[in-house]
C-alpha cells in the first residue's frame, strides 16, 4: 500500500500580533530543506509504527514530497488523524498581568503572544520566553485518570527538559502554565509546588481514543506542519 504525501509548510507561523499591527502570514515555501525533510520521514514512520502499521519504506520524492509504502491498507480515519495533528506542544506561563479588555480587542501584551483555548471560551496571553516544548519529551502514554477515570496523557520529559520544566514552575509557584498543543491551549493548571521530575500530566476533555492519538503524536516527535495526501494506490 503506498501513499504519496506532500508537506505543507510556511516559512513562519502567523506573527505574533502586538499592538495597532494586522495579522500576518508568510507564503509557503516551494522547497523543504534535507534537515527538515528527514526529521518529518522519521517522525511520520515512528507515529505509523508507534500505531501499529507495519513502515515498508519511507523515501524522499522531489522538492517537498514524501513516498510511503506500508504492509497492508490503513484506515483512513487514523490516518487523517496522525498525519494531520501536528502535535507541537509548548508549556508556557500565562500573562497574568494581561488587562482583559485588550486581550478581547486582540492586543497582546510585550514580550506575550495571546492564545484561544480550544474549548472557545476565550482567550489567554502566553509568555514567549521561559517556557518548555515539546522536543524534550522522552515518552507519552494515554492512562485513565485514577480519581476521575477520564483519559489523560502522562509525559516523561528527558534530563534536559526535566531541568528546565523545573525552572519554570519554581519560578511560576501560584501562577498558571498553560499547555498548548498545536496553538490552542488545552489546559492552563495553577502551580502548587515545584514540579522536579519531569514527569507532566496533561488532562483536558479527552475520549481513549483522542488521548491515545495524541499520546503517539507527543511521543512520537513533532511534525513541522501537516501532511497532505496527495494519492492512495494499493500495489499487488
Amino acid at each position: 500500500y503506498v501513499l504519496e504525501l506532500e508537506i505543507e509548510l510556511a516559512s513562519d507561523a502567523k506573527k505574533p500580533q502586538q499592538s495597532g499591527e494586522t495579522e500576518q502570514t508568510e507564503p509557503k515555501i516551494s522547497s523543504i530543506p534535507d534537515p527538515t525533510m528527514q526529521d518529518t520521514m522519521d517522525v511520520l514512520r515512528r507515529r505509523l509504527e508507534a500505531d501499529g502499521i507495519e513502515v515498508h519504506s519511507v523515501e524522499r520524492q522531489g522538492t517537498k514530497q514524501i513516498i510511503l509504502e506500508t504492509i497492508g491498507a490503513l484506515e483512513s480515519d487514523n490516518l487523517d488523524a496522525l498525519l494531520a495533528r501536528g502535535s507541537r506542544l509548548a508549556m508556557r506561563p500565562v500573562d497574568q498581568e494581561a488587562d482583559p479588555v485588550d486581550l478581547s480587542n486582540g492586543i497582546a501584551p510585550i514580550d506575550s503572544d495571546i492564545v484561544p483555548m480550544a474549548d472557545g471560551s476565550g482567550n489567554l496571553a502566553l509568555r514567549r520566553i521561559g517556557g518548555v516544548d515539546g522536543k524534550y519529551v522522552a515518552s507519552a502514554m494515554a492512562t485513565p485518570d485514577p480519581n476521575t477515570g477520564r483519559y489523560v496523557i502522562n509525559l516523561t520529559l528527558d534530563e534536559k527538559g526535566a531541568r528546565r520544566f523545573a525552572g519554570m514552575s519554581q519560578a511560576n509557584v501560584g501562577n498558571m502554565v498553560a499547555i498548548v498543543i498545536d496553538g490552542e491551549i488545552i489546559s492552563a493548571p495553577i502551580i502548587r509546588e515545584p514540579i522536579l521530575g519531569g514527569q507532566v500530566m496533561i488532562s483536558g476533555d479527552f475520549s481513549q481514543e483522542s488521548a491515545t492519538e495524541l499520546s503517539i503524536g507527543l511521543g512520537s516527535g513533532m511534525l513541522l506542519a501537516p501532511l497532505v495526501i496527495i494519492e492512495e494506490r494499493e500495489m499487488k
